[in-house]
């Protein structure tokens, strides 16, 4: 076999793929120490593969009335498919220090929604090999199909931090979050975490261990995944 022969009359296999991205942000500092802010993103993929087979019969070299290998039908085989989606990020922040006392707090709002589509088709027997569209092909033996979905996720979240001295440390977290993959009471679901912290190397009682350990804190937290 001459395997750059083969390559050659065996068909067309391609690869087609589009892919587009672009976010945009602005923000808006409301007062002192309060700032808002809005990001929008977009990505958008459109594809397209085709792989045609093509019709061929191939002689022996020394004796022409033999027949090697006969390949009877052409076949084409084509599928397009496009991916849209979208992401929207809302963040109002606040962060401030009074004396020792720092705190920050954080609320939002998330979004993203995705939908995609497919279209596929497949035929035999065509007029020639140069005539590869997929509407010249034979009537007897075609197929079609193709898939459409979508999802989304949505979000609403909040942050609050606080620190004394920043020796003693604590945090809480609170999300709502909301898929289009489930169903009745589990679209929703609550998912709430803190945290407390205690910097033992600041201590005054630390300072004679601070040559050998530079850093040294106590963290605990708890959260609930249900």
């Amino acid at each position: 076999n001459n395997p750059l022969m083969y390559a050659e009359i065996a068909g067309l296999s391609r690869n087609i793929q589009d892919y587009l991205f672009g976010s945009g942000k602005v923000e808006w500092e409301i007062i002192p120490n309060l700032k808002f802010s809005s990001q929008y993103a977009i990505r958008y993929t459109a594809e397209q593969n085709k792989n045609y087979t093509n019709a061929y019969t191939v002689l022996d070299y020394y004796n022409p009335s033999l027949v090697r290998k006969t390949i009877p039908r052409s076949s084409l085989t084509e599928i397009r498919s496009v991916t849209r989606e979208t992401t929207l990020n809302n963040l109002l922040g606040y962060s401030n220090t009074f004396g020792q006392h720092e705190v920050k707090a954080l609320v939002g709002y998330s979004e993203i929604q995705n939908k995609y589509n497919t279209i596929n088709a497949y035929r035999e027997d065509f007029y020639n090999n140069d005539v590869q569209s997929i509407g010249s092909g034979s009537d007897n033996n075609k197929n079609s199909g193709g898939v459409d979905s979508q999802w989304g996720l949505r979000s609403f979240f909040g942050r609050v931090n606080y620190a004394l001295a920043d020796k003693y440390l604590f945090e809480a977290n609170a999300r709502y979050d909301g898929s289009s993959r489930f169903t009745g009471d589990k679209v929703y679901s609550f998912f709430p975490s803190f945290s407390a912290g205690w910097r033992l190397s600041e201590e005054k009682f630390f300072e004679p261990f601070r040559t050998v350990v530079g850093e040294l804190k106590v963290r605990g937290s708890y959260r609930d995944w249900e």
